[in-house]
């Protein structure tokens, strides 16, 4: 389940009105409330910080219920980071992966939960955005490892900007992928997918990138595939995370025009 704010409700599954799982308390002395239909059902205090058991009686039996969960003191993310880079923001406590479920989850790896940093950028302006952006992805960009294929790529793109359009092997093979699947009547859609703005500007009104989008709309002679270009299709780059990847709020958003495009 991850992270949480240090105020939050969440659905529970419950052994006859009881609950028994586990959270972990970042400071030692910590008070947690579980409350339920906005009575107070336990309050305790750890001593210590770790993974700990938190057990709550909700009366009647129930098998399931909306609890509300408050802490008193929230940790910071650079506590939970300390190589973090950006806007600092508070969480609360963590949960284990499988809270107030019963199930275990089994075969995850491709399927994306709704966590606490998929909505973080929502709250920002668009400039605290813009300086979170930079900060996390290229400040330090010489000695942080983990962003060089980013760092690399932006510098890249600020390049292209002053050139002329020339296909590489990966162009090439698109070109091939399209003609074989065109001649054994199988439909093509291709799509230019939204870029993060803070990244498009860079080159999206640049000769290379107009002879880019016509290099793709032209891949077949007699054009019977489909092509849509959807650079700036998201206007907001807070739908970002990086230059392409986009936050769960906004993927469900584009699963929905993509799924329009295939019918």
């Amino acid at each position: 389940q991850g992270w949480t704010n240090q105020e939050f409700e969440i659905p529970c599954e419950l052994d006859s009105g009881k609950l028994y799982s586990l959270i972990r308390i970042s400071h030692p002395n910590t008070k947690i409330t579980v409350l339920h239909a906005r009575k107070i059902m336990k309050q305790v205090i750890y001593k210590q910080r770790g993974w700990v058991n938190l057990a709550v009686d909700i009366p009647g039996n129930k098998s399931h219920a909306i609890l509300k969960i408050v802490t008193d003191k929230p940790v910071l993310s650079n506590m939970v980071n300390p190589r973090q880079y950006g806007k600092k923001y508070t969480y609360g406590i963590r949960l284990s992966q499988n809270f107030c479920r019963h199930k275990k989850d089994r075969d995850i790896a491709y399927s994306r939960g709704d966590f606490i940093d998929e909505h973080r950028f929502e709250k920002m302006s668009l400039q605290e955005y813009r300086n979170d952006y930079y900060e996390r992805l290229y400040r330090d960009a010489p000695i942080r490892p983990e962003t060089a294929r980013m760092n690399m790529l932006h510098q890249r793109k600020q390049a292209l900007a002053g050139e002329k359009f020339q296909p590489w092997i990966e162009f090439a093979y698109l070109k091939k992928g399209v003609a074989k699947a065109l001649q054994n009547n199988i439909e093509v859609v291709l799509v230019n997918n939204p870029e993060n703005p803070l990244e498009l500007g860079l080159y999206g009104d640049s000769t290379w990138y107009k002879e880019y989008l016509v290099y793709l709309e032209e891949l077949s002679s007699d054009k019977s595939y489909k092509f849509y270009d959807l650079r700036d299709y998201l206007k907001d780059p807070r739908s970002f995370i990086d230059p392409h990847h986009l936050t769960l709020p906004a993927s469900h958003k584009m699963t929905e025009v993509y799924m329009q495009l295939l019918k």
